[in-house]
């Protein structure tokens, strides 16, 4: 009976084994992935996801419209010829999700943007 009411040492949690690596950034991509051929028609491959990813990463031909908290911001960028709302999730480095074109709208007037035409897309306000 003493026994049992002894108190036990908290196990330490089991790690995962070196090298393994979260499903979550995978997830995420096949998120975007969905989201960029609803809402853009582009069929992306992994390859492409991360070639955009790059080019965030080296803030290349994107523009920054803001960070939306702690982990995601925001970029407008043309992929595959198509201009696009990018959500990028820094804490895990990779691409979250495509937003419509039009929430870019809040951020510009469209000014220097080639392949932008503000008053192309409606937006609903």
């Amino acid at each position: 009976m003493l026994q049992s009411m002894k108190k036990r040492k908290p196990q330490a949690k089991k790690r995962s084994p070196k090298g393994s690596r979260s499903l979550k950034p995978k997830m995420s991509r096949l998120h975007a992935m969905k989201r960029a051929r609803e809402r853009y028609g582009l069929d992306l491959s992994m390859p492409m996801v991360e070639r955009v990813e790059f080019r965030i990463r080296q803030n290349h031909e994107c523009l920054f419209l803001e960070k939306s908290s702690n982990t995601r911001s925001l970029w407008l960028m043309r992929v595959e010829g198509v201009m696009c709302v990018v959500v990028y999730n820094n804490a895990q480095k990779c691409l979250s999700t495509f937003l419509p074109i039009w929430y870019a709208k809040r951020y510009l007037n469209g000014e220097g943007l080639p392949g932008y035409d503000p008053n192309y897309y409606e937006c609903e306000d």
